[in-house]
């Protein structure tokens, strides 16, 4: 028999613990900036003794105050340095690390006539060349880690695709290679190789939808949806669901950047992960539905169920036939889109308004496109749901409600300036 002793840290529960003497321990934490590598960071921050020193590395500046006395910020650019330049930097500033955490992502502006989301060619040649560039350099430093851990996404698992087998699970085959590429799958295999070619071990995670308050981060559904409820909250209207019955109803799996943190932590160091993918879950049950109900009473205002009129809704059908190889392509059924809804004159009067009473950034709603257009695919009936089994198995117990997370990620981002306060 085995036994686990674990905690709680606020909402968060179900939490490993560690032998006190576990100390002195660095990592480097690539895309410190960004939702993941931020709470990444922090995570690590909290416990001093065991982490002595992480080195946060981004594209940018630092934003905000470091997570702690231990935590050194390099502004480093993956994409467009050589691996020797990268090396050279390394060494120069000193950078060695007992572990690695890469949770870098680029998303490149839209060629002409199409969309963020559909260039799948471009994506992969950027985020393949980040991988490659910090793991290279990362050698040519003489600073390989122990483990490598590389964060993914439900993207693995082909749902952009359209309906794929549910619930997701980590020995699922891979789907839609002959289709477009993916680059999680290109990652994937340079990981294994860099890993196998120098002797060290290796971690990849696959969270849902990534919860957390950091300024301009690509992929944060958070945002848009608070700002939807604080400027219909503003214009006294009520908080109305665009999509169907069918996607109110959809189970979605979210993944909270504070739990993510603390499970990479985890995976890093538990010897039964090494070599290993894994998801990551708030372990939660979760609707858009119920979601809607909480985030309208959060706001004092009312909401609007889907309607019962299907004269009402428009669709959009998914390019491909769906990945699980069985039924109709998947269909997004919607009364509205918020990118539609966000560039209506009274909503970016709305916004402007709100941001001079309170002093947010953005002061004008622009880049709606990629703020509001992820909201249009999430909200649908195609579902999301990764399996937690795998990970409970290998010993992470780690729980929150999607729903408090959500809530307390807003009352961050208000805090941030963000967004107006959610109680007035």
């Amino acid at each position: 028999m085995t036994s686990h002793v674990i905690q709680s840290r606020g909402i968060f529960h179900g939490l490993p613990t560690y032998p006190e003497t576990l100390t002195g321990l660095t990592a480097i934490v690539a895309g410190a900036n960004g939702i993941s590598g931020s709470y990444i960071v922090r995570a690590l921050a909290q416990s001093p003794q065991r982490w002595s020193k992480i080195w946060a590395l981004s594209r940018r500046p630092a934003t905000g105050t470091p997570a702690g006395d231990q935590v050194e910020h390099v502004a480093m650019d993956l994409l467009d340095a050589s691996p020797q330049s990268i090396a050279a930097e390394l060494k120069e500033k000193g950078v060695k690390a007992d572990y690695a955490f890469f949770c870098a992502y680029l998303q490149p502006p839209a060629e002409p006539g199409r969309t963020i989301w559909e260039d799948a060619e471009r994506l992969t040649a950027v985020n393949l060349k980040l991988l490659e560039n910090f793991l290279e350099g990362l050698a040519l430093a003489g600073s390989l880690p122990k483990r490598v851990l590389v964060q993914f996404g439900m993207k693995y698992y082909g749902v952009h695709l359209g309906p794929a087998n549910y619930p997701q699970e980590e020995s699922d085959p891979r789907v839609g290679e002959a289709l477009e590429p993916n680059f999680y799958y290109a990652q994937h295999d340079h990981l294994k190789a860099f890993c196998a070619r120098h002797g060290i071990e290796w971690v990849e995670t696959r969270p849902g939808w990534v919860l957390g308050a950091v300024p301009d981060a690509a992929m944060n559904i958070t945002l848009p949806l608070a700002m939807y409820a604080a400027i219909r909250r503003h214009m006294n209207e009520p908080l109305v669901f665009p999509g169907d019955l069918a996607a109110w109803e959809c189970p979605a799996t979210n993944s909270s950047a504070m739990l993510n943190g603390y499970m990479a932590e985890w995976a890093a160091l538990a010897q039964t992960t090494a070599n290993q993918s894994l998801n990551m879950t708030d372990d939660s049950a979760f609707t858009w539905g119920r979601l809607w109900q909480k985030l309208a009473g959060w706001y004092g205002i009312g909401y609007t169920p889907p309607s019962d009129d299907a004269s009402a809704y428009r669709h959009t059908d998914f390019k491909y036939d769906p990945p699980r190889g069985f039924g109709p392509k998947g269909r997004i059924r919607f009364t509205f889109t918020f990118s539609e809804w966000a560039g209506r004159p009274a909503v970016q009067a709305a916004w402007a308004e709100l941001a001079r009473q309170h002093g947010l950034t953005p002061a004008r709603l622009t880049d709606i496109d990629r703020i509001f257009g992820l909201l249009d695919y999430i909200l649908s009936a195609v579902p999301q749901l990764l399996n937690a089994d795998k990970v409970k198995r290998l010993g992470f117990f780690g729980t929150v409600s999607s729903y408090d997370t959500y809530r307390s990620v807003i009352e961050e981002m208000a805090g941030m300036k963000m967004l107006p306060p959610v109680d007035l």
